[in-house]
């Protein structure tokens, strides 16, 4: 067995090849696992100290000079047990550290066409699927057209979709709108378009305070919230209002 895998089963570097040493070479004095290893001579006696206490390793005793024997490779699954057996008893606690630990959550706040471009690089950047609540088409604006087309570029070859619910209004331009190409639409009743907008992606809510039918400006204004559960129970609001909308016949 390599030295590689005997380090893989929880052997420090030196403990394998002195193990891996006995082994092979039955009983050995100290010098010998020195030469045959190229460990240092006083730090062998450390090590075989580590084995002993693993139980891979003994002294045989009735000669003059120390000399040391490995034990049956079948001492390892025991250990290996061991250390399950432990893990198993620890679990508990670990998780209930894992569940009371502060979940991480920010917020940022994206202004004007700059912001807007940010808020698409944060897209790419999480790379995941992106829900889009009440679109007004601000992409069309010929202020933020070069950042919209690489995005549309980046997020094709991510592979990421993208479902719009879009104010109405946009249903008579759709031809000329040039959504991302994994893309579905559908459309909001009138009464029910929102002043602002929602994106959701990844860990991300971003919450865009107020919109302009195919107008990027200024005024942009885009609140991100990162909090992974916050978001996980937005993408789930988003697919309840989706799956009640139904989709447009073309």
């Amino acid at each position: 067995m390599p030295s590689t895998s005997l380090e893989s089963l929880g052997l420090s570097k030196n403990e394998a090849e002195i193990y891996r040493a006995l082994l092979s070479g039955g009983e050995l004095r100290p010098a010998d696992l020195a030469r045959q290893t190229k460990i240092h001579r006083r730090n062998i006696y450390d090590v075989i100290d580590r084995l002993m206490e693993k139980g891979l390793v003994i002294e045989t005793i009735g000669r003059r000079e120390t000399y040391f024997l490995a034990v049956d490779p079948n001492k390892l699954l025991e250990l290996i047990e061991e250390k399950r057996e432990a893990l198993n008893q620890a679990l508990p606690g670990l998780n209930a550290l894992y569940h009371t630990a502060p979940e991480h959550q920010s917020v940022v706040v994206y202004r004007g066409v700059a912001g807007y471009e940010r808020l698409l690089r944060a897209m790419l950047r999480e790379g995941s699927d992106v829900s889009s609540l009440g679109s007004k088409g601000i992409w069309r604006d010929v202020q933020g057209a070069t950042a919209y087309r690489q995005f549309l570029a980046s997020s094709r070859a991510r592979g990421m979709n993208f479902r719009y619910l879009c104010d109405p209004q946009l249903g008579e331009k759709q031809n000329s709108l040039e959504f991302p190409e994994r893309s579905e639409c559908r459309y909001l009743p009138r009464d029910a378009v929102p002043v602002g907008g929602i994106e959701i992606f990844g860990t991300h809510v971003a919450i865009i305070s107020r919109q302009v039918l195919f107008r990027l400006g200024d005024d942009f204004i885009c609140t991100v919230i990162v909090n992974a559960r916050f978001a996980k129970s937005a993408k789930t609001w988003f697919d309840l209002v989706w799956n009640g909308t139904p989709a447009r016949r073309s």
